[in-house]
């Protein structure tokens, strides 16, 4: 099993110095996600709730978790590493594995509200990304829907120039609307804790990013292609690739 591919050049991510938050499918141990960015790794640990589950992507490297669309959720506790700034990258594979089943990806919990999350629109299977800037809704939406059973990376920026909405590298959706709230909040993955209804996914999720930054379109497109899930979404073995370029993390 090849549990550390992370630690190899060929799929190490950009801009290691402004990760505050990087769970892998290696990461995940027993109840807890361990983050693996490099100045918090001694915070921002996810802890799973309700039967988060894992699943088989590749029979060499670890199962990713899963979430069922019933209960199951990560929560990851308040810690101002994650507050919300005017300079936010959130990144995540996911995989839907029921066609007409949404939910949230990740959710940054606020009470009754949130400061910005990701997730899965039920009725056209769309991605969204909000936040609340000075309390009303900011909301950006995909012009793609997904399709059951295929893996997507996303990244979702908000920067000074507003938000932008990246799908496998491509640019697909931006607005001009910025502004955030500056206040900590835990956050859920794959579910919501605060318990709102029509948010529970039913997917998988391999990989969860959160910066302190906003990435260029020249390292989203590093970070898509630097991972064994690229590989894998283009055909190509990210094991028998491993085993070229001669390294053996076993």
């Amino acid at each position: 099993m090849i549990n550390n591919y992370y630690l190899l050049p060929e799929f190490t991510p950009a801009r290691l110095q402004d990760l505050v938050l990087w769970f892998e499918p290696g990461s995940f141990r027993g109840n807890t996600w361990y983050n693996l960015a490099l100045n918090y790794s001694d915070r921002n640990r996810g802890t799973a709730h309700g039967d988060v589950g894992l699943s088989s992507w590749h029979p060499l490297f670890p199962p990713t978790p899963t979430f069922y669309g019933d209960d199951e959720y990560v929560k990851v506790p308040n810690d101002d590493s994650l507050d919300v700034t005017d300079k936010l990258t959130l990144e995540v594979w996911v995989n839907l594995q029921e066609q007409n089943s949404g939910g949230l990806i990740l959710k940054q919990i606020a009470g009754k509200t949130s400061q910005y999350a990701l997730y899965i629109n039920r009725d056209n299977l769309t991605f969204n990304f909000y936040t609340y800037p000075s309390g009303s809704i900011n909301n950006l939406i995909s012009t793609i829907s997904l399709t059951k059973g295929k893996f997507y990376h996303i990244v979702a920026i908000l920067g000074e120039n507003g938000k932008k909405l990246y799908i496998n590298s491509e640019l697909d959706n931006s607005n001009g609307l910025a502004g955030t709230q500056r206040r900590p909040f835990p956050f859920g993955i794959g579910g919501d804790p605060s318990n709102a209804p029509n948010r529970e996914l039913n997917g998988s999720i391999p990989l969860v990013r959160i910066y302190k930054a906003v990435l260029t379109p020249t390292e989203i497109m590093h970070n898509y292609t630097h991972h064994p899930l690229y590989f894998l979404q283009k055909g190509i073995n990210p094991y028998e690739f491993i085993k070229r370029k001669k390294f053996y993390f076993l």
